[in-house]
């Protein structure tokens, strides 16, 4: 192999190298911004119908006077912290169909990905069921 396209090749694998560690190295800090509130009527994903079908099982919070919540989104996912995947969908069904008042962290998300999946929906991250209140 030519030594002038050899350097350059292990030059830009290196940096691949490092740039991959460093992604999966970083801090993952979810919820890194400050809480905020949020009121709404809690729905799943099947309740939605066509706008989140692809997530029947996910409870969200749906704007209830038509307003936008954050970033022009009339509905965010629930999730609380897990240790293992940081945020994990919040499951408590007692609250469906009610009306609340969410205190959690938004925006949550570190990386964004526009998969029609559960894992991709925008979200808040609370700390417990205690952060749900009904108004």
């Amino acid at each position: 192999m030519n030594k002038k396209i050899y350097i350059p090749l292990i030059v830009v694998s290196l940096l691949i190298v490092f740039s991959a560690g460093f992604y999966f190295l970083r801090l993952k800090t979810p919820g890194a911004s400050n809480s905020s509130s949020f009121k709404g009527v809690i729905k799943t994903g099947e309740q939605l119908g066509d706008f989140k079908n692809y997530c029947p099982e996910g409870l969200y919070l749906v704007t209830d006077d038509g307003t936008y919540m954050a970033d022009q989104v009339k509905f965010l996912q629930l999730r609380v912290p897990d240790v293992e995947s940081n945020a994990k969908m919040f499951d408590n069904k007692s609250f469906i169909d009610q009306r609340v008042k969410v205190v959690g962290k938004y925006p949550a998300q570190e990386m964004f990905c526009q998969a029609l999946m559960c894992d991709c929906d925008d979200y808040i991250l609370i700390d417990n069921e205690k952060s749900i209140t009904p108004y």
